[in-house]
């Protein structure tokens, strides 16, 4: 079996030289992480700054830079770290990961607050908390680079979620299909929406789906603690932070829908719930925090379909023919992306 893993390469020797990359990249994780969740209300403050159109367009450009630039800067570690083993290396890989995913734990870290009750200055400890606690596990990781999983575990594991995967990606796939319905009119999103829950939302239909994103979640990130070490390549790395983003999406998309909406506010997953309300994604700067989250939601779908599309293309058909379908499928997934955006940005506008 083809693998991009090799675990158990020995460090650089250099020791001065890996201690400096560990002790520079856990401040700046730090650093980055805690002043993320000011990132969406700038963009929201640009988005509905009284400026004519030519400014007000390039505001708002500025802002949705300002919310990628965190996720970008994760990717640019992963990049840096591919194909090194060393405990710098390594470190950066992790952070990187942590970053790509920051958008989709602060919107989980919303939905909790929201559900406990927690807000201001206690909102803002348990970010700063976790952030601590996640930069300090990742400083862990990196000084052990050895498998937590047996082989033989491993194996059942990735057999597990290998299974299961294709019946989430069809309902995901569906799910985003009705979802875009909604570019054109919302009632013909509120139609469709409605063919949809008559099949999932049945109390069989429901349970099944339940059990799957708990057994893909957690079997995912049972993969992911052993996938990052070894010589990784930046494609294996990025299916690997796809993966996890999607796990902590699906905890943060079911919490918001199943506990917040249905059980709390007593609402059903219409359009402009998923939007933050009426206004859309720029209606407030907490509807804000969303839009990164749906928009590299799309993305990760479909970068960490990209890896095992590309090896079963190479079998098929060569390595030239398995490139482009990875990178056409890369790329239906940010036209995807963007098109979503548009619709959660003016639910109410068409």
């Amino acid at each position: 079996m083809r693998t991009d893993v090799v675990v158990g390469t020995p460090a650089v020797a250099d020791g001065r030289t890996t201690a400096a990359r560990v002790g520079g990249w856990l401040p700046l994780a730090l650093l980055v992480g805690v002043a993320y969740p000011l990132a969406p209300p700038i963009l929201f403050a640009m988005a509905t700054a009284p400026l004519d159109p030519v400014a007000h367009a390039a505001a708002v450009a500025v802002g949705i830079l300002l919310v990628f630039a965190v996720p970008m800067a994760g990717a640019a570690l992963l990049w840096s770290s591919a194909g090194k083993n060393d405990t710098g290396a390594l470190q950066a890989r992790g952070i990187g990961m942590l970053l790509v995913i920051a958008p989709v734990l602060r919107a989980l870290g919303v939905g909790i607050s929201a559900v406990t009750g927690l807000q201001g200055w206690g909102a803002a400890a348990a970010w700063v908390a976790f952030w601590a606690a996640a930069t300090i596990g990742i400083a862990a990781r990196s000084a052990s680079p050895r498998p937590l999983l047996a082989p033989a575990v491993n194996r059942r594991v990735r057999r597990v979620h290998r299974t299961f995967i294709v019946l989430l990606i069809l309902f995901v796939i569906t799910h985003l299909a009705v979802n875009l319905t909604a570019i054109r009119d919302l009632s013909i999103y509120n139609q469709a929406a409605g063919w949809f829950r008559l099949v999932w939302r049945t109390p069989l239909a429901e349970s099944i789906l339940i059990v799957l994103l708990v057994t893909q979640v957690v079997t995912g990130l049972m993969l992911a603690l052993d996938a990052t070490i070894g010589r990784s390549s930046f494609e294996h790395l990025c299916q690997i932070t796809a993966g996890t983003f999607i796990a902590v999406f699906l905890m943060s998309h079911t919490l918001a829908v199943a506990v917040l909406g249905r059980a709390l506010l007593n609402r059903g997953p219409d359009f402009t719930f998923a939007s933050g309300g009426p206004a859309g994604l720029f209606g407030s700067a907490q509807s804000t925090t969303l839009f990164p989250y749906y928009g590299l939601g799309v993305v990760a779908v479909f970068v960490h379909l990209a890896r095992p599309v590309r090896l079963y293309v190479t079998r098929k058909a060569g390595d030239a023919h398995a490139r482009r379908a990875a990178a056409v499928l890369a790329g239906v997934g940010l036209v995807l992306s963007v098109l979503l955006l548009r619709a959660l940005v003016r639910p109410g506008g068409r």
